[in-house]
């Protein structure tokens, strides 16, 4: 595609108020989108798409030299404009309801050979939770598969982290200009994914992260899937509309279930109960991309057994009791006390000890988890 036509696709994206699928029903009347660009406004009034207000929209554009600057600029940020009349355009995408007409990005896009899931919960996550999103990344993206998320706090960054921490594919979904960075806390996972994945979006660069966008982009996250795992949800989450989407598409939905007390897990909870795929291990997962693999450790007792005798082996024996009283959902040190029977600075020197050796973690106040 050559360099003009791309530009008029940049300069439609610009327009406001036009929508996907009028864009779409306009390409279809006059045959492209260079022909929308060199349309006088008689020939888009006959069109009967578009109102008045629209045409006049158009026609000023046409007189806005920033768009063509804004253009040349891409180029110079690294960022790639893909539209849906590009080879590369994501084939997962081009079934989708309202699929984007353009999608910038930085990096790469997902392999369209590789199998790809998307993982998904709850910004305000536990540490259950984050533990559980990095491992399934992590375990995914060993066996070769590509793993998509949003780039949000909680859930998505811990997946995005597992999968590069295992070299990877990981993409982000942006609900805002792909030159932007949000939340800002993830500057250096975002700085890997330009190097190691790819950061997406169908925004113009210097969108803004604008509330009502986010839920928007979630259809492109459950379209670049296969599966989607939903790790954490209250009963009324965001991620939940990434369910519904991809239930939409056709996409397997599976929830990581929890208690029943927990408000986190509400929302994975009823998904359950409507049907989702429970999630136990990675191989369920593996198992509904039909994707065969010998996840090293999985299930293996064995694994498990030798792993635990070289812990015991490095830690004291009341580092070791401590330990085993931790879980993955936080417990506070009176409680550790009492389920020990050490004393305040027994507990305090083992979980400093445990700390140090990556064993065990303080998430809030006086409350600790297992790291692993």
């Amino acid at each position: 595609m050559d360099n003009k036509n791309h530009f008029c696709w940049y300069w439609l994206c610009n327009i406001q108020g036009l929508g996907n699928k009028r864009v779409e029903q306009l390409i279809t009347v006059l045959g492209s989108v260079e022909n929308i660009y060199h349309a006088s406004e008689k020939q888009l009034r006959e069109t009967t798409i578009l109102k008045d207000k629209d045409i006049e929209c158009i026609s000023r554009s046409k007189k806005d030299t920033n768009i063509y600057k804004e253009y040349c600029e891409l180029k110079k940020k690294n960022i790639r404009m893909i539209t849906m009349e590009d080879e590369e355009y994501p084939k997962r995408l081009l079934h989708i309801y309202n699929k984007p007409l353009c999608l910038f990005v930085k990096g790469m896009l997902p392999e369209e050979d590789k199998p790809s899931v998307a993982i998904v919960g709850a910004r305000s996550c536990s540490e259950y939770g984050r533990q559980t999103a990095f491992f399934i990344g992590e375990t995914l993206a060993q066996a070769g598969i590509n793993v998509i998320s949003g780039l949000a706090r909680g859930i998505d960054g811990a997946a995005h982290r597992g999968a590069l921490h295992k070299g990877g594919y990981t993409a982000g979904i942006l609900g805002c200009g792909v030159d932007i960075c949000y939340p800002g806390e993830h500057i250096s996972i975002y700085r890997q994914m330009e190097q190691q994945g790819g950061i997406l979006s169908e925004y113009l660069p210097n969108t803004p992260p604008l509330s009502g966008y986010f839920p928007l982009r979630n259809r492109i996250i459950s379209g670049l899937a296969d599966v989607v795992v939903i790790v954490e949800a209250r009963e009324k989450s965001g991620s939940l509309i990434t369910a519904d989407l991809a239930l939409e598409q056709n996409k397997e939905v599976i929830a990581v279930p929890g208690r029943v007390c927990d408000e986190l897990s509400c929302g994975c909870n009823n998904l359950i109960k409507m049907g989702a795929e429970v999630y136990r291990t990675p191989q369920d997962i593996l198992d509904l991309l039909h994707f065969e693999v010998f996840l090293k450790g999985e299930n293996d007792a064995e694994a498990e057994k030798n792993r635990r005798k070289k812990m015991r082996n490095l830690l004291a024996k009341s580092e070791e009791m401590l330990y085993s009283n931790l879980d993955f959902t936080p417990k506070d040190i009176n409680i550790l006390i009492e389920e020990t029977g050490q004393n305040m600075s027994e507990i305090m020197e083992c979980l400093v000890s445990l700390s140090l050796k990556g064993y065990a973690k303080e998430v809030s106040c006086g409350c600790y988890v297992r790291t692993q």
